[in-house]
């Protein structure tokens, strides 16, 4: 029987590159890797297999009772959120606590990185009916679209003005703030016009880590059910695929040291406090961050109830199963 050939849709991260060069190899397919610019739907792309997808989406249809793909528990993107809140150079706000009874900007209301965002505010006892939400467009130059979602949004949450961007409205005075995953182009040194709300947000991200144990999950892989029904061996493997991947890289970049002047004192930064393995390509951790997610997206009002982890990848850990032979154990042990 032939190896069956699997093409994915990913992001341009940098820990796919052994992957996407062919230094990292699948053992039962073979892989094409096909990079976006910006997250890919699956179901505007009928040329993939599977592809990145956001992990509120994967929730948000399994709740819908939608099976046309199979999600996968291996989160290419981690990233903490604290430092996703933007302010003005000059403004006097340096804590989340400071931004109740603020006008604040992000960029889409269901997103799973404004979910976790607005957790964060939660931490600190500031709920979403505290402050007014103004949604809309980072920049100019991108596309205004659907950014409430199917499910609409609270009272208190309202649409940017034809025209406007949550930038301009942030250097005009009409928003507070804004949270976005992507940094506007002036938003890198002590001159530049924004800048981080919090002041030390590095040390507040490894508080976080180190109470909670990861880094939140925010994009994940699915598969058209067809192919991971028909290849029970691709789904196995692809959780310890891109781990191998993952750890392929970070060997390279810490032979090489190019990425900046100071990578080395970055990567003993990060030794000492989320680890060197920090993406965590783990069943276990891949879990308990969809737990966390699931949770916060009932507690925020985008849904009606709190699916297990275990549900939501029902399907995955069925198909991995059936491949191994012997338990979880392909997935439990990548």
């Amino acid at each position: 029987m032939s190896r069956p050939r699997i093409r994915l849709g990913v992001g341009r991260w940098d820990h796919l590159t052994p992957l996407a060069l062919g230094e990292i190899v699948p053992q039962s397919f073979d892989l094409e890797l096909v990079r976006f610019a910006t997250t890919p739907l699956l179901s505007e792309h009928p040329e993939l297999d599977g592809a990145e997808a956001s992990g509120s989406s994967a929730i948000l249809s399994y709740l819908r009772g939608d099976r046309a793909n199979v999600a996968i528990p291996t989160y290419l993107l981690s990233a903490f959120r604290h430092r996703c809140v933007l302010v003005r150079r000059d403004s006097e706000l340096t804590a989340f606590t400071d931004l109740k009874g603020r006008r604040v900007g992000l960029t889409g209301w269901p997103d799973t990185g404004s979910t976790w965002t607005r957790a964060l505010l939660r931490d600190v006892g500031i709920e979403n009916a505290d402050l007014n939400w103004v949604v809309g467009p980072l920049g100019p130059t991108e596309p205004v679209g659907d950014r409430i979602g199917p499910a609409g949004a609270p009272a208190n949450v309202g649409v940017a003005p034809d025209g406007t961007c949550l930038v301009q409205l942030l250097l005009d005075g009409a928003v507070d703030a804004i949270m976005t995953s992507k940094m506007p182009p002036d938003s890198y040194g002590s001159t530049s016009t924004f800048r981080r709300l919090l002041p030390d947000y590095r040390a507040d991200e490894i508080e976080y880590f180190t109470r909670l144990g990861y880094i939140p999950g925010l994009h994940l892989m699915v598969l058209r059910r067809e192919i991971a029904e028909a290849h029970p061996a691709v789904v196995a493997e692809l959780l310890p695929l891109l781990r191998s991947s993952q750890q392929e890289w970070l060997r390279q970049r810490v032979a090489c040291l190019d990425t900046t002047p100071w990578l080395l004192s970055e990567v003993d930064t990060m030794a000492d406090s989320v680890g060197l393995d920090w993406t965590q390509y783990e069943l276990g951790t891949a879990l308990a961050s969809t737990a966390r997610l699931a949770e916060e997206l009932a507690a925020q009002g985008l849904t009606s109830s709190i699916p297990q982890p275990e549900d939501v990848f029902h399907d995955y850990l069925r198909l991995t199963d059936s491949a191994s032979g012997s338990g979880r154990g392909s997935a439990a042990g990548a």
